[in-house]
């Protein structure tokens, strides 16, 4: 478990009596969370009750009373929530004068969004990979729609940090009406679905990278990981190199060296130049001296290094 539990430190400060405190469980990525809540006689809300998902609870996003848990209970229940957001982007955690029924109603508003060639696309927005791209392209009066009824808004990023989008004391505006005809609420223009979709890609990349070293990806700690990826993500998109194949065997390399062989000056005289077609571009890289290799041990062998020295100390 992280050494902080900032969503527990969170439930227990303060507040007045009409402020409700939430916890929202993205389950796609903690299957059949609701089972253990219901053992728990946990009060919560499927927010895809009412929708065409609503069959599938296993991987629903739950809003879960955090004010109603038994105190005997609560410290439990929050170390596993604490515990299954450590391990997968998927905790987030408000506050609301709304109960539990309204600002589930209230979140159902935004399951689906419109988009400009007139499509309809459901959103999980929930997924703290990319809730915090949907509250920053958010135009000013779509922000007001979704967040003008929270008092607070927190997360535990794709990362593993703890992130406060927002803190007030007064919420900003009502719950909006429900558009006639099950329309969406919320429209995106061309601009906000792209950063939106951007913000998935380094999580695609990932999947893709798991594919050539899962086992040895899964022991590093994924604040460690992400960070990395990002980082060397950032370069790469700097150089030019954008799109995912190339990505994925300039990250490879990185992954085996630490980062130490991007610095290598054949590598960087081929990012300077590089093939535009995949088949080219692996080619050159497996061209590649084999003593770029041996500049760095893999991430994971030294994120184990680093452990050992600290757990010595």
């Amino acid at each position: 478990m992280a050494p902080e539990n900032a969503l527990s430190a969170w439930n227990r400060q303060a507040n007045a009596d009409d402020r409700h405190r939430y916890a929202l469980l993205d389950s796609a990525q903690a299957e059949d969370s609701h089972l253990q809540l219901d053992r728990w006689r946990i009060r919560y809300a499927s927010l895809f009750d009412g929708k065409r998902e609503e069959s599938v609870k296993e991987i629903a996003p739950l809003l879960i009373d955090l004010k109603t848990i038994r105190a005997d209970l609560r410290e439990r229940v929050l170390d596993w929530l604490w515990q299954l957001g450590t391990d997968q982007p998927c905790l987030s955690w408000m506050d609301s004068r709304l109960p539990l029924g309204p600002l589930a109603q209230h979140l159902k508003l935004f399951h689906t969004v419109g988009l400009s060639d007139h499509q309809t696309m459901m959103l999980r927005w929930y997924d703290t990979r990319i809730l915090p791209m949907w509250l920053e392209c958010l135009k000013p009066g779509q922000h007001r729609q979704f967040s003008g009824v929270l008092l607070s808004l927190h997360c535990l990023d794709r990362s593993g940090t703890r992130v406060t989008f927002f803190e007030r004391e007064q919420p900003q505006a009502p719950s909006p009406a429900e558009p006639a005809l099950g329309r969406p609420l919320l429209q995106l223009d061309d601009i906000q679905f792209a950063r939106l979709m951007d913000a998935s890609h380094l999580d695609m990349l990932l999947h893709h990278l798991q594919r050539f070293v899962a086992s040895e990806l899964d022991t590093v700690p994924r604040a460690r990981l992400m960070g990395f990826l990002d980082g060397q993500l950032k370069a790469l998109q700097a150089a030019g190199i954008d799109d995912a194949d190339r990505q994925v065997q300039c990250l490879l390399l990185a992954l085996f060296t630490s980062g130490a062989g991007m610095k290598h000056a054949a590598l960087e005289a081929l990012l300077r130049s590089p093939p535009q077609s995949p088949d080219a571009f692996m080619a050159a890289v497996q061209a590649l001296p084999e003593e770029i290799y041996k500049m760095g041990v893999p991430l994971w062998e030294e994120t184990r290094m680093m452990s050992s020295v600290a757990s010595n100390e």
